[in-house]
This record gives C-alpha cells, structure tokens and sequence, in this order.
C-alpha cells in the first residue's frame, strides 16, 4: 500500500514524503525541523504508524516514502481518508477480477467455499514432479472435482495454481483486517464473515476445531533465528504461535521450522527476506498455513503436516 502523504506528529501537519524528507535536513532551530522518523500517522484521523524512508539523509539513490511503522496495525475504515478514497476509487471500476475460487466486483468479494475447500484439498496432497501437468487455464468446475481423484499426488504446475488462489485470498482478507472496506458474500450473493472460514488459533479450542484437519490457519508468532557458525547449512528458523492449541492428549503452541539454506526455492526468497526481518526487530509476524497440524512422533509439540523443505510455500506473512 502506497502513502503518498503523512500526518506529522511534530509539525501538526499533512506533508508529502518529500516535504518531510526536505524538514528532516533543516539545521537544529529551525521550527519546522522534523527530528524523528517514527513521528508520523496516516492522517490526523488515522493512528496508523507510518515511518519516512531516508530520513536527515541528504544522499540517497532511492526517492523518500512513507511506509508502514509497526506490523499488525489497523486503518479507521470510518475516519480514515485513505480508506475511503480506496473504497471509491474500486467503485468506480466496471471490470471484475476472476480467480478461481473467488471473484472481486468492485468492493464485494464473492466466494465459493466449496473452491476454497477443494483448492485447500489439492494443496494438502503431496506433489508429483516432472509429469505432463495441465493446463493452468482450469475451470472451477475442475478446481472442485480435482481433489478426488484417485491420484496420490498432484503435479507442481497445479499444486501452485491454487496455492496462488489461497494466497491472494489471504491478501484479501489482511486488507480487510487493517481497513479496507470490503464486503463477503457467497455464491448465492448473501453477506458472510469470512473470519467464519478461516481459523484463528486463538480460538480453535473453544470452536471445537481439529487441528488435524485441513483449514487455512492464522495467529500472531514470533521469529527466533538460530544460527549455526560452523554449519550455515543449519542455520534455522523457528516460528512459535502466541496461542496454546490441543491434539489428543498435547498442549503447546504450535512450532515451525524452516531451515534457511534448504527450504529455499524458486517463489520463496521474498519469504526468508520476512523472515530474516521479524526475527531481528522482534516484531510479532501474522502467519497464515494452508494445510494441517500433528503432533510430534516422540516429543511434546504440535508441527504442520509438511515436508520441511516446502513448508514455506503453504506460509502467507504480514
């Protein structure tokens, strides 16, 4: 998300990035004289952190910005006047967007749970490499049947066609979270909460949910790297979920390892990069998995239910 304007706590103020940047190089006295990076907001209305780029930098090869200041945060979808022009600009907008499982027409998203549940069937299945795979043109009559072929396995080409669905799907709904003003409805176009088919692990005890099903599951985690000086190879990340789950007889927060060298592949990089930042600024990372828990064979702890080396693929980050 663009911010081609801030409010600035110190001057009181709407500035442009570059407006800023320019207050940030004033010599000390200077009244207009911005001296904190951190000082500013959306708008007066809008208490969303954001933070400039380049700040009392006279040199820089990329121009100033306004970006995010904290993860997690929240627009005023009421006050905030960057909400409302989103939410105008899209309803303005006469085509619509197609993908798969959902639909988007201007500021209604249309879903089909049952594509939803079917892509998150494909994605549960192990993956078939280097076979003939088909189209990437799939209809939604297919999406909803593919899951219950006999195969075992499903090829890479698909496998990534619906992990891409989910994926912006998920964006979807983080945008919605921090503010923007969209509307759920299904396909017989009646309005639902779509936080009603994705699982919060805050609350999957008390729903009732099972862990060992396939759902797509979201918490707050935090980011621990362990570095390994005489073996970069081993070198790993672990993502611990803030909230207390069950299987059978086990109760722990749910844990994931990534190791950085060998979980690494093509579509991914980006991923680590997030990574890598969450467990440096000790920031909570919002985590969403597309698939299913279990417990550890032989110790305490509750683990997806993926290879280790694709885990990173069936993970969204905010």
């Amino acid at each position: 998300m663009s911010f081609p304007t801030a409010y600035s706590l110190e001057l009181k103020q709407e500035l442009t990035a570059k407006e800023a940047h320019d207050f940030s190089l004033l010599p000390l006295g200077n009244p207009n004289r911005l001296s904190d990076r951190y000082q500013f907001q959306c708008s007066k209305s809008c208490s969303f952190k954001l933070t400039l780029t380049n700040f009392a930098e006279p040199n820089y090869t990329k121009a100033p910005y306004f970006t995010p200041g904290a993860r997690n945060q929240t627009h005023d979808p009421y006050n905030c006047q960057l909400m409302i022009e989103h939410y105008q600009e899209r309803e303005q907008e006469v085509a619509s967007e197609n993908h798969g499982c959902f639909s988007r027409e201007r500021n209604k998203l249309i879903i089909d749970i049952d594509l939803v549940k079917g892509a998150l069937a494909i994605v549960a299945k192990p993956r078939q490499k280097n076979e003939n795979t088909p189209s990437s043109e799939t209809s939604n009559t297919e999406i909803t049947h593919q899951h219950s072929r006999s195969s075992s396995t499903v090829d890479d080409k698909t496998f990534r066609s619906h992990v891409k669905q989910l994926s912006t799907l998920v964006r979807y709904f983080l945008d919605y979270q921090s503010g923007e003003k969209y509307t759920f409805y299904n396909m017989d176009r009646q309005e639902i909460q779509l936080e009603k088919y994705f699982v919060s692990l805050a609350k999957a005890k008390q729903k009732g949910i099972n862990l060992e099903e396939v759902h797509i599951y979201y918490d707050t985690a935090m980011v621990d790297y362990h570095l390994d000086k005489d073996n970069p190879d081993n070198n790993y990340f672990l993502i611990r979920f803030q909230h207390i789950c069950s299987i059978d007889n086990i109760n722990n927060r749910p844990t994931i390892i990534i190791n950085e060298t060998k979980s690494q592949h093509h579509g991914v990089g980006y991923k680590i990069k997030i990574l890598r930042r969450a467990a440096k600024d000790r920031e909570p990372l919002k985590v969403f998995f597309f698939g299913s828990f279990m417990k550890h064979p032989s110790r305490k702890f509750i683990n997806p239910k993926v290879n280790p080396t694709d885990i990173l693929d069936y993970l969204v980050f905010s």
